[in-house]
């Protein structure tokens, strides 16, 4: 994303739309360098990466405040729609002196989708490269730490072969902020994998081992809430997932709880969170909230957002027991 040192100024929405418009192409998996089969897996994937897109684009165009609704977007791409919207929020927020965007975002949709609202918020830490929360308001002090999830995938997501190296040759162990982007890069290896899961597999091979476990939790957020998966391919991720089977099912326990937010959930859930997790959407949703018990304070760090994921990791386990 360009933004050419240029002034942003509210009063002048036109120059900082042109500015800071994202085109179809960025979506485009043949542009991206991805995987293009089986073609209706990345028509499915296509279309998710589209409408976050829309979803950034459509907020550019809303005045300030009046966030687009997006009650046009189909139930099942509704979030990534707001995802892109918070992105832009955040944004805006950052760039225009005394612009409120986000706070209207998360008044409008955070509701339904506050996951996806702290997720959109890291692609735009990704875009400016700084991890801004002190100069936003209204984020929660757990779900805060999703930001790096977003920003990491959008590392992924948009990674050369330079990006790649340097994301698949990481030289040593990091801070668990570091550890919390890798499950973002995760998630983009689905995409970049077009739902494959072999493929997916052998893409989190590439990354350094002791971001296995991260980079398998987002695959399985991914492979949930993009979904795109048969039974079949179920079985072959859990297996493939090894020794991070907890930590896919971790993943599948964060889509469910967003999903169930939502107030609508795939056909298909059903069978993604039993076969990766061991039991049904709401139970794996409710692991997710009783493991934030004790966590969310004033303090919350990323240490505490870890210990949420090893939580849920423990309950995914023992249900597989």
């Amino acid at each position: 994303m360009r933004t050419d040192n240029a002034t942003l100024d509210e009063t002048r929405p036109r120059s900082w739309r042109r500015l800071l418009h994202q085109p179809d192409r960025l979506a485009d998996f043949t542009v991206r360098g991805f995987a293009s089969d089986p073609p209706e897996l990345r028509a499915r994937l296509e279309t998710a990466a589209g409408t976050f897109l829309d979803g950034f684009n459509e907020g550019l165009a809303a005045p300030a405040g009046a966030p687009p609704r997006f009650e046009d977007q189909p139930d099942h791409l509704r979030g990534f729609a707001v995802e892109g919207l918070a992105m832009q929020a955040a944004l805006l927020d950052l760039l225009v002196p005394g612009s409120r965007r986000l706070p209207a975002v998360l008044h409008l949709h955070g509701p339904a989708h506050i996951h996806l609202i702290h997720v959109g918020v890291g692609w735009a830490m990704a875009k400016l490269r700084w991890p801004f929360w002190a100069r936003l308001s209204g984020l929660d002090p757990l779900l805060r730490w999703l930001a790096l999830d977003g920003w990491g995938f959008s590392a992924g997501f948009f990674a050369d072969a330079g990006g790649l190296r340097r994301i698949t040759a990481h030289p040593r162990r990091c801070s668990e902020r570091c550890a919390i982007r890798y499950q973002g890069v995760g998630r983009s290896l689905w995409f970049r994998g077009t739902a494959v899961p072999t493929r997916v597999a052998d893409l989190v091979a590439t990354l350094p081992q002791w971001h296995h476990g991260d980079a398998w939790s987002g695959v399985g957020l991914a492979a949930a809430y993009a979904g795109g998966v048969s039974p079949e391919g179920l079985a072959t991720l859990r297996e493939r997932a090894g020794a991070h089977a907890g930590d896919l099912g971790q993943g599948v326990a964060f889509a469910a709880a967003a999903w169930q937010r939502s107030g609508w959930t795939p056909p298909e859930l059903a069978t993604t969170v039993h076969a990766l997790t061991g039991t049904d959407p709401r139970t794996a949703a409710d692991w997710t909230r009783e493991a934030e018990a004790g966590l969310r304070t004033p303090a919350t760090g990323p240490v505490e957002y870890q210990t949420w994921r090893q939580r849920i990791r423990a309950r995914v386990l023992l249900a597989s027991l």
